[in-house]
């Protein structure tokens, strides 16, 4: 069990007190107060450093743990242990906390950023703003505890309690929005690729009409069915390959553009990359093969007399 209190809009400033890197300064990290179980609940391993202790405490050395992100941020090629935050509502008011550890990087519920940084205190030695704050409960599979401790916060405070929602829940209607609209993305991406399809099939019917008299004397002179069918269907699985090159070239160059909203998966898996071209590759073969072969069965007499 875990307790937790994100000071809102505050402090408005965080950034590095005395020698820094960093690199980008319209980022700032979000503050969060938390208690000593608030990494073991979460799952949450240090990446170096140590965790906060009972004796981070009020009148005590002030103290805080940043995720990677935000050393990546504020000092990315030197260690950030030791080194110090500046975090207050003005420039001439606030608090110099130096950094003890650096937590691995955690999705902040909003989920419209991967890696944002975050600057972790200790919940004794942090200012708060406003009343409210997080419990956060470590059920596993087992809804009974969810239900122990909304019985456990009635009970001593005398106030009905909130019901809990798992992460799962809560992952589910962040994201319902989202898979709204690649749900929609896909059904136009179905659709154009329909259209890319029938386009094709009318591209290289026509241009197997157009090739009659070729095809004719080709057959005419013994060429075999497939070898003729092959030729026909080769500018098409040609034109196929080149704007399959060129899309995957353009999809990478638009998904770094995505980079920071690709929170579940990586923007250049190359299983998506192959298998859109495998797929763009495949209908093109269905739609070459049909009218290729139908050119192939026409009368060599006629062939021969097309203008």
């Amino acid at each position: 069990m875990s307790l937790e209190h994100q000071n809102a809009m505050h402090p408005r400033i965080v950034r590095p007190d005395g020698d820094a890197e960093r690199r980008d300064t319209n980022v700032t990290p979000v503050v969060k107060a938390v208690d000593l179980n608030y990494f073991e609940t979460f799952g949450t391993r240090l990446v170096s450093g140590r965790p906060f202790v009972a004796g981070d405490a009020p009148g005590a050395p002030l103290v805080a743990i940043i995720n990677k992100a935000a050393a990546d941020v504020f000092w990315p090629t030197r260690s950030p242990l030791g080194r110090r935050v500046f975090v207050g509502d003005s420039a001439s008011g606030g608090e110099v906390l130096t950094v003890i550890g650096v937590a691995a990087n955690a999705e902040r519920g909003e989920l419209f950023q991967r890696h944002w940084p975050m600057l972790y205190r200790p919940l004794r030695q942090g200012k708060i703003y406003h009343a409210a704050a997080r419990l956060y409960v470590r059920a596993g599979d087992n809804p009974a505890v969810l239900a122990a401790a909304e019985r456990a916060i009635r009970e001593t405070t005398t106030r009905k309690a909130i019901p809990f929602a798992s992460d799962e829940e809560k992952l589910n209607n962040g994201l319902m929005g989202r898979r709204a609209a690649a749900t929609a993305l896909d059904v136009f991406a179905a659709f154009g690729l329909l259209l890319a399809a029938m386009g094709i099939y009318g591209n290289v019917n026509y241009a197997a009409k157009r090739r009659a008299r070729e095809i004719g004397i080709r057959m005419a002179l013994g060429a075999k069915r497939w070898g003729v069918v092959g030729l026909v269907a080769r500018r098409g699985v040609l034109l196929a390959l080149a704007g399959s090159v060129a899309g995957v070239i353009g999809a990478i160059m638009l998904m770094r553009t995505f980079k920071a909203s690709a929170l579940t998966t990586t923007v250049a898996t190359p299983w998506i990359f192959a298998g859109s071209v495998a797929l763009m590759v495949v209908v093109v073969l269905v739609a070459t093969l049909l009218p290729a072969a139908r050119a192939t069965r026409v009368d060599v007499v006629i062939a021969l007399r097309a203008e």
